[in-house]
């Protein structure tokens, strides 16, 4: 049964995380007060709260808040009231929405009690205005608590409120690390183990058969609530399952020698929690900030390993090319197949996608290259080179920078066409949220499916808008970049002469080589392009 129209009064309140929580005029309970006080004096009976406490205002997805529509959907809410207009949310677009469109078309009075604002008495002339003045607070709020945290993390505080494996927050000063005796020598062992060849899985093989606990164990047996969906009815193994990706995660933090890095996800925007991958030159390094747990030596020793993965098979040889060869489509490197020859059983050696190894040709294709015929590619083609330099290096600068920039050309027109095709997407986004708000008006779609989807259609202009701006600073790169030419020259000038290819070499001159997948003329003959993008100049060979 639905309420009456006396008794269908909503006090709702909201608390974000940016808000002084310890002021008693941001306040719930300072909220509440407020709220209660307007009503007793108005003879108005609150028939239900809604609190959101930690919700930003500039997202509309909260959950009591969607609590609250669905409620007015319903017909059992009438009138809401909050605070001030700021309480109902910091994105002056969806605000107005709500105030003018929503409240109005579902019958709905609402009251802002500090802004003088009650939809009953007409149209507030003034919220616009507030709205927007509410959304530059947030975003000056944002700007500020970034600052903040820019000095923090420039500091050297560790503000993360949980301690890497390995370290525990000091007693004294919560924002610094010191070293765990209890779980350190879980770390030293994996970099030490890694430094002497055992791989990932090999390292979590031996942890589980010597129940050594887990990160996510430990965690939650010291905190009682991180990890508590994970390990609460879980089977006693669990706590001792190690993961390749726990392996890499410690492998790859840098705390442990020491430093703290930040900034490697940042968020899409201020108006939502989202996140992406910052680029690596982006991040923010600050060295010496607590006591390493293991030497800089034996990071450097592991990651010159690992980065330059010098894998060996069974009989000792060395796969020199890994690594370095990637796959054009999915771009995961290509891993070294080998197989015995039906005709006399002599080894075969090649190069296949590992995305398609993995999943097959839902994913990606095989991408197929022997290993004889890339080593000759490769071999000749830096035979080529060093012949060239040696016989005349300005003739070389000559060649190298006009292809250079022919490259540069070719990426700058890319970038161009990407940025072109994005504004274009953007443009055409705006327009469908434009038609989108017209078909609300008009009783085409329903206000239900209005919501469900200009939420979609704003993440995806949000997106769109950062395709845009990382567009647009590429190209600004690519019409400054340096010419590295010179330095290049000097570089491939050390070989007078290359008798064969190994693992130093290819790593000195090569950063990577694209495998693309091979086709096939009218004639049936087999082709397959590969492209070697060299250090420091990339490829120069197109």
């Amino acid at each position: 049964m639905k309420q009456t129209k006396t008794t269908a009064t909503a006090a709702y309140m909201r608390l974000s995380s940016e808000d002084d929580k310890n002021s008693e005029s941001a306040s719930i309970s300072n909220q509440r007060m407020i709220i209660n006080d307007y009503c007793d004096k108005r003879g108005m009976v609150i028939c239900k709260e809604y609190v959101d406490d930690g919700y930003s205002g500039a997202t509309f997805d909260r959950p009591a808040f969607n609590r609250l529509l669905k409620d007015i959907e319903a017909g059992e809410i009438n009138c809401v009231i909050t605070k001030d207009l700021s309480r109902l949310g910091r994105n002056h677009v969806m605000a107005g929405m709500f105030i003018y469109e929503y409240f109005p078309k579902t019958g709905v009075r609402y009251i802002s009690i500090s802004d003088n604002i009650d939809t009953a008495e007409g149209e507030s002339e003034i919220a616009p205005y507030l709205n927007i003045h509410n959304e530059l607070m947030v975003r000056e709020t944002s700007r500020k608590v970034k600052a903040a945290m820019l000095v923090k993390y420039k500091n050297g505080d560790y503000v993360s409120t949980v301690a890497p494996i390995g370290y525990i927050k000091d007693p004294d000063d919560h924002c610094h690390l010191i070293p765990d005796p209890e779980t350190a020598g879980i770390v030293k062992r994996i970099f030490d183990m890694t430094a002497h060849g055992v791989g990932k899985s090999k390292i979590c093989k031996i942890f589980e058969e010597e129940r050594v606990p887990t990160p996510g164990w430990i965690y939650y047996q010291r905190s009682g609530k991180s990890f508590a969906n994970a390990y609460m009815d879980a089977p006693e193994e669990k706590r001792y399952q190690w993961s390749v990706h726990a392996v890499a995660a410690i492998l790859n933090n840098e705390a442990y020698i020491g430093n703290s890095v930040h900034y490697k996800q940042v968020k899409v925007s201020f108006r939502t929690k989202a996140t992406k991958r910052n680029p690596e030159e982006n991040w923010l390094r600050v060295e010496n900030t607590h006591e390493p747990v293991i030497e800089k030596e034996l990071w450097d020793a592991v990651h010159k390993n690992r980065d330059t993965k010098q894998f060996q098979n069974k009989s000792g040889e060395e796969n020199i090319f890994a690594g370095l060869v990637k796959c054009t489509d999915c771009g995961r490197s290509m891993c070294l197949k080998r197989s015995k020859s039906k005709e006399n059983g002599k080894e075969k050696k090649s190069f296949e996608c590992t995305t398609y190894k993995h999943y097959g040709k839902t994913r990606c294709s095989m991408h197929f290259i022997s290993y004889s015929e890339l080593y000759a590619l490769i071999f000749d083609n830096l035979q080529n080179w060093i012949r060239i330099v040696n016989a005349d290096k300005d003739k070389i600068y000559e060649i190298v920078s006009d292809r250079k920039n022919q490259a540069g050309k070719s990426e700058l027109k890319q970038l161009e066409t990407e940025l072109k095709n994005a504004e274009k997407r953007l443009a055409d986004k705006n327009r469908h949220i434009l038609k989108l708000f017209e078909d609300r008006n008009n009783g085409i779609i329903s206000e239900k499916n209005y919501l469900m989807m200009i939420k979609s259609y704003e993440a995806e202009q949000t997106s769109l808008e950062n395709v845009v701006n990382e567009c647009k600073a590429k190209i600004a790169e690519a019409e400054t970049k340096e010419d590295n030419t010179k330095a290049w020259i000097e570089l491939i000038s050390k070989y007078r002469e290359l008798n064969e290819l190994n693992k130093s070499v290819l790593n000195e001159l090569i950063e990577k080589i694209v495998i693309h997948a091979p086709e096939k003329n009218n004639n049936g003959k087999r082709t397959q392009k590969v492209d070697i993008y060299y250090r420091i100049i990339g490829n120069i060979d197109r």
